[in-house]
């Protein structure tokens, strides 16, 4: 919980701060070896991140990609062969994530029509399972 003590000493842990010689969790989440793993929270996009994202604005020079983070990514026409339009689902590789969060996404594919579920970007791992068992126990029973 935000305010509980992780550790007797100062320590270096993201989403935690030190005061009085003690380190404090700023967030709801788990600790764990060291790692403190916030259970709440916005998706920190990284560079090499697969994700789906939505077209949310048809520019001259390329599209701006809603990936569901803070931050609109930009998808350049060039990278690519085929044309969206608004409201398509599109399936892409963060190319790149600079220091102020300008996203650059690239190999860009059109997702078919489907049903998109909304999925707090911490509770992915989980979703996954140790070793995949999750989303190949997933997988056989939805036949997708």
């Amino acid at each position: 919980m935000p305010g509980e003590l992780v550790a007797e000493q100062p320590e270096r842990i993201s989403y935690a701060y030190v005061e009085n010689g003690k380190t404090y969790s700023t967030v709801v989440g788990l600790f764990s070896e060291g790692k403190l793993v916030p259970l709440e929270g916005p998706y920190e996009p990284l560079q090499d991140d697969l994700v789906v994202g939505i077209i949310s604005e048809v520019r001259f020079s390329g599209y701006s990609v809603d990936v569901n983070c803070p931050y609109a990514a930009f998808l350049s026409s060039r990278e690519i062969r085929e044309r969206f339009e608004m409201g398509d689902a599109v399936f892409a590789r963060i190319v790149k994530a600079d220091e102020v969060k300008n996203l650059d996404v690239g190999d860009a594919k059109k997702l078919p029509p489907g049903r998109l579920v909304r999925v707090s970007s911490v509770k992915i791992p989980r979703i996954i399972g140790k070793k995949n068992s999750m989303v190949d126990m997933i997988c056989a029973n939805t036949g997708c």
